[in-house]
This record gives structure tokens, sequence and C-alpha cells, in this order.
């Protein structure tokens, strides 16, 4: 017993599932051509995929809270506030942290070049081998 706007932010999480599947095949496609694109999007990937993930499991959990507070039997103090807290977090997590994964399907395709064109020695601050 989910209501509308569960079921709009099932949809989004859905459509980027999508693009999940679709982003792991490019990297690995990018792969085959350049080894190392799959380091420089390795960091990102993961944060993608920890996005998508923990949105999903947040739903999940709203949608069973919202099905025990519907239920038969009456909830009445801490247990309805425990539900109404799962409930709350869950719209936090789509709201605030799942359009994170905006930027980052955008920064794990980064090119390689931007990130491995500097030497190793430019990364050195060790001025008194000078």
């Amino acid at each position: 017993s989910t209501d509308g706007a569960t079921r709009k932010r099932a949809l989004g999480l859905y459509m980027e599932m999508f693009k999940w599947q679709f982003y792991t095949a490019r990297i690995g496609k990018n792969a085959m051509a350049d080894r190392e694109s799959v380091g420089v999007a390795a960091t990102d990937y993961l944060m993608y995929a920890g996005y998508v993930q923990l949105t999903m499991h947040w739903l999940m959990m709203e949608a069973a809270a919202k099905k025990a507070l519907a239920g038969p039997e009456a909830l009445r103090g801490q247990e309805r506030g425990f539900y109404e807290a799962k409930i709350a977090m869950s719209e936090f997590v789509y709201e605030e942290l799942f359009p994170h994964t905006r930027r980052l399907s955008k920064t794990m395709f980064t090119p390689t070049k931007a990130v491995m064109q500097m030497s190793p020695e430019s990364f050195s601050f060790d001025y008194a081998q000078n």
C-alpha cells in the first residue's frame, strides 16, 4: 500500500538502475581501448552504485513502513514514530543523496588524460631536494 510519492521515487530509482547497467557496459567498452579508464572511473562508479543501492534500500523500508502504518492494528507512540522516521529518512535519502548520481554519472567518464597526464614527480612537494 504505497502512495503516489513513493511510486514516483521508485520510478526515478528504476530509471537510474537502467542507466547503471548502461554505465557499467560503457566503462567496460572504454577499458577495451584504454585500460586506464577503469581506474579513472572506479571511485565515482562505486560511489554512484552506493547511492543507487542506498536509495533502493530506503525506498523498500519506506514501503514497509507505510504498509505497517496502514495496517489493521493502530500503531501508537514510539512504534508509530519509528515508522514515520523511516519514511522521513527515505525522503531525505531520495531528495538529498540520490541526486549525487547525476554528478557522478559525468565524472566517472572523465577523460583519462585529465587524470593521468601528470608524472609522479609532479605530486612531490619536497622542496628540500632542489
